[in-house]
């Protein structure tokens, strides 16, 4: 099976109009911009509306006009469960390092919220994997 190609807002203007079927919780974050200004973003999966794509959704609890973003996608049915949304979280932060030149990931820390597919451990492997360092 050929590896599936990923698309994230850094590299794709498809994913401005797309909007989400359902979704689940991927995992939550906490970014600190400084005392007294958290925001708190989720990050989410599920298929998009017009049932093409899957996708990888960022919800901040700053943007209530904008309640879902798409981050990263790959055509649907590719891949499946855990290595797809490892995958997508892992194209959205080597675009964000590629973009930015970020030496971690977009967040401060993993909370607990909700219920999510991802472990804190997951995600930090994950982001090690593409920033290096033990985070």
């Amino acid at each position: 099976m050929t590896e599936a190609k990923i698309s994230t807002y850094a590299d794709s203007q498809d994913g401005v109009d797309l909007s989400p079927a359902r979704t689940r919780l991927l995992f939550a974050a906490w970014i600190h911009h400084g005392p007294g200004f958290p925001e708190k973003v989720e990050y989410r999966v599920g298929p998009s509306k017009c049932g093409q794509l899957d996708v990888l959704w960022l919800k901040s609890d700053w943007d209530d006009e904008n309640p879902l973003t798409a981050a990263a996608w790959t055509p649907r049915y590719q891949m499946k469960g855990k290595p797809l949304y490892l995958a997508l979280l892992a194209a959205l932060f080597a675009a964000e390092k590629k973009q930015t030149s970020a030496d971690g990931p977009n967040f401060n820390e993993v909370i607990s919220s909700g219920t999510p597919i991802l472990s804190s451990a997951e995600v930090r492997t994950v982001a090690s994997n593409i920033f290096g360092g033990s985070d």
